[in-house]
């Protein structure tokens, strides 16, 4: 593991331990990355292992995010549907079928784009996936209309989507989150590692007690630090 966090109430103690983390690896030859290495408050947020822990919530990291705009981008190109006919809303809503078939059938080979969604289980709002559907949805209706418009919502209205089967990363969400059957989702499972009713044993679980460990240290520092009658008892782990 290369990623290393210090987490204490006490900023001298964190000071100390950054002393002795930096003297350990210098002993072995090892450098760590400048602009990699920071101190945070309680009340910043702040990225490990993939994720935006926000004071004490937990989000997608924004490197994930980005890595999965960048993938979209060029699995929907306008090029690419550029003979099809658009002209009248039957040939733009067949054509919205065929575009959302190609996508889905990309996402089946995504691993690099779809392998930051299992963390599904462990995100505690749907915050940045509706930004990512409506990214997606922007992304299609220039592929149906071949043009960025304001009128590409009339022209490839909500409703579509929902008739043309698009799967939307917050359906997933709360999928996993309320253990209902992936039904749709079926292909993304070695990504969310969730079956109907019951979690899988594997990476995904130890992943999980990560993040579950981290979010209640965080909570602890917060408490620590905003209320001197907390105890200093530090939770396990």
């Amino acid at each position: 593991g290369d990623d290393i966090l210090l987490v204490h109430a006490d900023r001298q103690v964190v000071e100390t331990g950054r002393a002795e983390i930096m003297a350990v690896l210098d002993e072995r030859g090892l450098a760590v990355s400048a602009d990699k290495t920071y101190l945070r408050s309680t009340e910043q947020d702040f990225h490990y292992l993939g994720y935006r822990f926000d004071l004490g919530r937990v989000r997608v990291g924004e490197k994930s995010l980005d890595r999965y705009r960048r993938w979209a981008r060029t699995v929907l190109r306008k090029e690419l549907y550029r003979n099809r006919p658009n002209g009248t809303p039957a040939q733009r809503k067949d054509l919205l079928r065929k575009i959302l078939r190609d996508f889905h059938e990309e996402h089946f080979h995504a691993d690099q784009a779809l392998a930051w969604i299992k963390c599904f289980p462990f995100v505690d709002d749907d915050q940045d996936l509706k930004v990512l559907d409506s990214f997606i949805k922007e992304r299609i209706r220039i592929c149906v209309t071949r043009k960025a418009s304001a009128k590409n919502f009339q022209s490839v209205p909500e409703s579509w989507f929902r008739e043309c089967g698009f799967r939307s990363l917050i359906g997933a969400y709360y999928r996993v989150q309320k253990r209902r059957p992936l039904g749709p989702y079926q292909d993304w499972e070695p990504y969310l590692r969730v079956e109907a009713g019951k979690k899988k044993a594997g990476p995904s679980s130890n992943l999980g007690k990560k993040i579950r460990r981290m979010k209640s240290w965080w909570g602890w520092l917060r408490r620590a630090v905003s209320d001197d009658s907390v105890d200093g008892n530090i939770p396990n782990g």
